[in-house]
């Protein structure tokens, strides 16, 4: 594979991780400005002591905010390595590309692994939370399929 081809995978990759991480990052911050209007309204209200903190609905929001922050994590995490690993000079030192070989493949590895089990499984099933559109679930495999290849590519070349 020509590094001409090598390098457009990569800014393929860069471009779609960091549009799926400005995504997860808004819907993060969304997320927790609603959680935050709808948690300040149940302070107010006595509880009996035999009833948990939390009830089932504050649960699954928790924990769907927890999914989609690692994987604004993930993709950010990824994106930064791409850019390091891409461009060299501007971004960190000539060195930072031998050392990244070795941790974009593990990186993307994690990253596509934590988004199959997040899109397909979390979300879905434990969560309960359908709302996904076909459009968001390629940009989010695409980003992870990129960083992948990219890691691969650079691996045997």
């Amino acid at each position: 594979m020509t590094v001409f081809v090598m390098k457009w995978i990569g800014i393929t990759g860069i471009i779609l991780n960091t549009l799926y991480a400005s995504v997860t990052g808004a819907a993060l911050v969304i997320g927790l400005i609603f959680f935050g209007i709808g948690f300040g309204n149940q302070t107010h209200k006595r509880r009996p002591s035999h009833q948990p903190i939390w009830d089932k609905s504050q649960m699954m929001v928790t924990g769907t905010m927890a999914v989609v922050f690692m994987l604004f994590l993930l993709s950010s995490w990824n994106a930064n390595l791409l850019v390091k690993q891409i461009f060299p000079g501007m971004v960190g030192g000539l060195i930072a590309p031998f050392i990244l070989t070795d941790q974009l493949p593990a990186a993307a590895a994690v990253h596509i692994f934590w988004t199959l089990v997040s899109l397909y499984w979390l979300l879905p099933y434990v969560f309960d939370f359908k709302g996904i559109s076909w459009k968001w679930q390629t940009i989010a495999l695409g980003a992870c399929g990129c960083s992948t290849a990219y890691g691969l590519l650079l691996m045997n070349s």
